[in-house]
């Protein structure tokens, strides 16, 4: 594929995905910081601000497909995009952490896994509602759609309120974890740390 392409496409490929590579680091920074101003926690902001800024490309991708009327595409890159994040964090767990516990372990967290939950409630519906008859679907909407729409925003409410005062809420650390690790260097030592 890349043996047709020119020297100087090649370079301008190659500074164009260096950039995005960039422009990705600044978009994470950026997105914690308005995490904190607006007190959403980084799981939270993850999930609203850095989702749905870094899936605008998915987003223009499926819509195009669909209005296109290739459903299979809009479906197959809505899943792809999710089953290639779920590999990329594998191979990061494997290779991408020199630590002694995996990536997905050091950042155990109640909120990580309620958002585990509602993707995979989602992809659920998802897959359900495309199964439902066409006389369901009332002005354009499938129910299916319509719970989707649902299940999001009831999900992001329920994780806003797991940060702060569900009765469930988990308040340990995990073995090994970020907060485990807060404790065991004390006080003196974190102040050391500069901010």
């Amino acid at each position: 594929m890349f043996a047709s392409l020119s020297l100087p496409i090649l370079l301008a490929l190659f500074v164009a995905a260096a950039a995005v590579w960039a422009a990705g680091i600044q978009l994470s920074d950026t997105t914690d910081v308005l995490s904190s101003r607006f007190g959403l926690g980084q799981a939270l902001g993850g999930l609203i601000i850095l989702s749905i800024a870094t899936n605008l490309p998915e987003t223009a991708i499926t819509v195009s497909a669909a209005l296109g009327h290739n459903l299979g595409i809009a479906i197959g890159n809505i899943l792809g995009g999710i089953a290639i994040q779920t590999v990329v964090l594998v191979i990061l767990d494997q290779f991408g952490v020199r630590q002694k516990h995996p990536l997905s372990y050091m950042a155990a967290s109640l909120l990580l896994v309620l958002e585990g939950v509602l993707v995979v409630a989602v992809l659920i519906v998802a897959i359900m509602g495309a199964q439902l008859p066409s006389s369901l679907i009332v002005a354009r909407v499938a129910p299916g759609g319509l719970l989707i729409l649902a299940l999001w925003l009831v999900g992001v409410w329920l994780l806003g309120k797991a940060r702060t005062d569900l009765p469930w809420q988990a308040k340990g650390d995990a073995p090994g974890g970020a907060g485990a690790r807060r404790h065991r260097q004390g006080p003196a030592e974190e102040r050391r740390r500069p901010s």
